[in-house]
């Protein structure tokens, strides 16, 4: 369900065939009925950070999560979490896995509900002309101040699927 990434980073990645919009409005209305802490949530640029409950299962993770749309029109869902101790030991790495894994099922629950868009593809030329077009209009929210460096980073990496 998840992957280690650098320093005890879990990750994992959902696709769901729904509209991004949809998927990401289900997943921020179930962070904000749970017992996280909702630090930001930005529309414009599919992104939620939380912050886990501490819990005797939990050290107040740090989870993010992308909403994207993938080459094959589908919305791809990216989580990430990085535990406050990037040296767990293992019975306590295994802790924030398991809490990981049921932020993972909460969203999935969340999103099972969303309408399905069937029969959404998107050939490579469009794909491309849509990507450059999109990381344009969010280099311009960049210049304004709309949003951070680090914000327009993730979208244009999410764009071009890297």
């Amino acid at each position: 369900m998840f992957n280690n990434g650098a320093n005890n980073e879990l990750q994992t990645s959902l696709k769901v065939p729904c509209d991004c919009d949809e998927v990401f409005d289900a997943i921020e209305k179930t962070i904000k009925a749970s017992s996280n802490k909702l630090q930001s949530s930005n529309k414009m640029t599919h992104t939620i950070i939380f912050k886990t409950p501490t819990t005797f299962t939990s050290y107040g993770e740090d989870v993010t999560i992308n909403v994207g749309e993938s080459f094959d029109g589908k919305a791809e869902i990216n989580l990430l979490c990085i535990p406050r101790n990037n040296n767990l030991q293992p019975a306590n790495l295994a802790k924030a896995r398991k809490n990981f894994n049921g932020i993972v099922e909460q969203i999935s629950s969340a999103v099972s509900k969303c309408k399905r868009v069937e029969g959404r593809t998107q050939t490579a030329g469009n794909t491309q002309t849509s990507s450059a077009a999109q990381i344009k209009e969010f280099k311009e929210l960049l210049d304004s101040g709309v949003i951070t460096q680090a914000e327009f980073d993730a979208k244009k990496k999410q764009l071009l699927g890297l």
